[in-house]
């Protein structure tokens, strides 16, 4: 800020060389003074860039519109993946049964309660998961490196991606292939399907492993794929939620 001065100016009432009157050196003075409080002013701290872009609602939005359109096109590749496992492990389902045991293949004989039951079982399975990851670093390196990855998601695009993914996948590897390869190898060709690239991934397999292990232990108890399935999208929307979270908070 510019400090006001104290006192008199320098030479002030003194004979000036500009003029009789002084008025050229006081209008000097002036502009030195004026000069001194400009170089005070911009020697403060200018206001934080980061301050500054997050204050500034054109570029809230603009990053808002990036987030929108990375989500949605997650999710579309999330479908354009488990579409067409869904429709193999559909025609491999009719190839090997007819189409007459496809709907009890698919809801069993008491589907809502499957529904509602594996729902349930996946979203506190997911909760466990969560709890585990705050215990055990490795588990916490596991959803930094996912949600690292997946980014900032909408809501509903996880919705999606959990209910593709759940039907998908449990088509495939529970509905057709259990029965023709048994529960071992399916489980753990379900795990190594989930192989990733980087190291710090390497327990994902074998979590996906193990829940191939239970998601095929109830589709032989059920006898139905859909309780499978509710398990599989409860489990992701739950994950996914909080991943979108965690990437979120991310810078």
């Amino acid at each position: 800020m510019t400090r006001e001065p104290e006192g008199p100016l320098e030479g002030e009432g003194l004979p000036q060389a500009g003029g009789e009157d002084g008025t050229s050196q006081d209008a000097g003075t002036s502009r030195s003074g004026q000069g001194s409080g400009k170089a005070e002013t911009d020697g403060e701290d200018p206001p934080s860039p980061s301050v500054s872009a997050v204050s500034d609602p054109g570029a809230a939005s603009k990053t808002a519109s990036v987030r929108r359109r990375r989500s949605s096109r997650l999710a579309r590749v999330g479908r354009q993946v488990y579409l067409p496992m869904a429709v193999v492990g559909l025609a491999i389902m009719i190839f090997r049964e007819g189409v007459s045991a496809l709907p009890g293949r698919l809801f069993g004989a008491h589907p809502f309660r499957d529904l509602s039951l594996g729902l349930l079982a996946g979203a506190t399975l997911a909760g466990i998961w969560a709890g585990l990851s705050r215990a055990w670093p490795v588990a916490a390196r596991l959803d930094e490196v996912l949600g690292s990855a997946l980014g900032p998601l909408r809501a509903r695009d996880c919705a999606g991606l959990a209910a593709w993914s759940g039907v998908g996948e449990e088509l495939l590897f529970r509905g057709a292939l259990l029965p023709w390869l048994g529960l071992w190898p399916s489980s753990l060709l379900f795990g190594i399907v989930h192989l990733p690239l980087r190291r710090e991934l390497v327990l994902w397999p074998i979590l996906a492993a193990a829940l191939g292990l239970l998601f095929g232990k109830v589709f032989l108890v059920t006898g139905a794929v859909a309780a499978p399935v509710a398990m599989h999208a409860g489990v992701n929307l739950v994950g996914l939620l909080r991943l979108a979270h965690r990437g979120e908070a991310q810078p």
